[in-house]
């Protein structure tokens, strides 16, 4: 149906009400639903075996380590539940946080496209923040629940195509926010930046913003994709396979590794008293620092950890959005009257939190009795840091398992000329400490520029 004339002249003093969209019961069980999925995640990923291992890298299970050394301090979060929760129950549980995401941020996408001649540009950022939180979290709970799904092609097809639509939505409305008329406080209909103008001369000061979070929202369907779907990643491994000794060449000269360790054979064959030997040294050292960038670029690329950090600053910044959007002169009173709309999304979201504790209740009533093996140990802090695994994020496939004291050597790397330098990287707590400060690091900036600090608030 053809909206009526809208009016893009001037701003209007006040905001027509929306509780469907902007009312605190609509708000409250959006994030509430998305934060307890993402705590679930990231209990599981740091404290349970129930996370697969296949998807943690070197730098993941060092972090995993680093985590769960604070049990002499704050204890086991999941302590309580030792022996009583079996991998199979964590990964039920999950699926339902995920299709509840699913399906609240497929919903309030439709609620604004199906009102775009109603919806005003305060009530349409809203509703991007909280479609992007759905969003986000979704893409956590991927990692756990791909293996319980991996073996029903046509319930991973539906869910992926479920993604896509939401994907579409963020994107779009990723293009509309950014755009440079666009005014988050404003009562003006979302009609008058809608559809968005793709040039670089409409987005003069926010097209790097653009292109970033565009770049991050790719990221974030690109990560379903390879969980929902890794046969398309190892057909894709096969599809250049015969071009892996060249790009592992081709990457050891770019980094350096390469001429590091024709010059560490250099020095071995040189005199010990002669000038050449002392020159073979100084270029050694001079290609060390880009040798250990180069392997902290592959440790993040390929960790789950860098995931986690993104999902949760994102989260914090759709937070914070949404809740200084409430807090600002722009607020409409109408829209915090808890109607039946309101009211109803509470307990409608607040299902699968009692489905969940349903499944915790199962699991605990069918617990093993004392002596049975049930293969799963919660409370084992060294679960994961004993499983030699090479991680199917790992872009060059150089994976080693982090020990108590050092990194194990994995047989299988394909990098066999450079064992010994790895070797001496990985074993190095130097370097576990430099990838564990940079990490956090990363985590720091990137929660400033998501929150505001260095000028607009980026959900990434």
């Amino acid at each position: 149906m053809a909206c009526s004339e809208v009016r893009c002249n001037g701003i209007p003093d006040t905001i027509d009400a929306n509780p469907d969209v902007g009312g605190y019961g609509i708000i409250i069980s959006f994030l509430l639903t998305a934060w307890w999925t993402l705590v679930v995640v990231l209990v599981t990923f740091n404290f349970s075996d129930s996370f697969p291992s296949e998807k943690k890298n070197d730098l993941d299970h060092d972090m995993v380590y680093c985590a769960r050394k604070l049990e002499k301090y704050a204890g086991h979060p999941l302590r309580f539940l030792e022996g009583q929760i079996s991998r199979e129950t964590v990964q039920k549980i999950t699926l339902t946080l995920s299709d509840q995401q699913l399906i609240t941020g497929t919903s309030i996408f439709i609620a604004i496209f199906a009102h775009m001649c109603d919806i005003t540009q305060y009530h349409f950022k809203i509703a991007y923040y909280l479609g992007a939180a759905s969003f986000l979290t979704h893409q956590a709970t991927v990692m756990i629940v791909s293996d319980l799904l991996k073996d029903f092609p046509l319930r991973r097809a539906w869910r992926m195509l479920w993604v896509m639509a939401i994907f579409a939505f963020v994107f779009l409305n990723n293009l509309v926010v950014y755009s440079p008329d666009f005014r988050d406080d404003s009562g003006l209909s979302v009609l008058c930046v809608f559809p968005p103008k793709l040039s670089v001369i409409y987005y003069p000061g926010d097209k790097v913003l653009l292109i970033l979070t565009s770049i991050f929202w790719a990221w974030g369907l690109s990560a379903v994709v390879r969980d929902l779907f890794p046969e398309l990643l190892s057909c894709l491994r096969k599809l250049f396979r015969p071009l892996t000794p060249m790009l592992e060449k081709a990457f050891g000269i770019i980094s350096g590794q390469g001429i590091y360790l024709w010059a560490q054979e250099r020095e071995k064959a040189a005199d010990p008293q002669s000038a050449s030997k002392y020159m073979w040294r100084l270029l050694r050292a001079i290609l060390f620092p880009p040798i250990v960038l180069s392997f902290s670029f592959t440790q993040l690329v390929s960790s789950t950890v860098i995931d986690l950090f993104r999902i949760l600053t994102s989260l914090v910044a759709t937070t914070l959005g949404t809740s200084r959007g409430k807090e600002s002169d722009a607020t409409v009173d109408g829209d915090n009257v808890w109607n039946f709309g309101q009211i109803m999304s509470i307990f409608l979201l607040a299902l699968p939190l009692f489905q969940a504790l349903e499944l915790l209740y199962e699991g605990w009533h069918a617990r093993p009795r004392k002596g049975q093996d049930i293969g799963l140990d919660v409370n084992d802090s060294t679960a994961d840091l004993n499983q030699p695994t090479i991680s199917d994020r790992d872009v060059f496939q150089f994976s080693r398992v982090v020990t108590h004291e050092t990194f194990r050597e994995n047989p299988a790397s394909t990098a066999s000329s450079i064992v010994g330098l790895k070797e001496r990287l990985y074993g190095s707590l130097a370097f576990r400490v430099w990838m564990r400060c940079l990490v956090l690091g990363i985590t720091g900036v990137t929660c400033l520029v998501c929150t505001g600090w260095f000028g607009k608030q980026v959900v990434l």
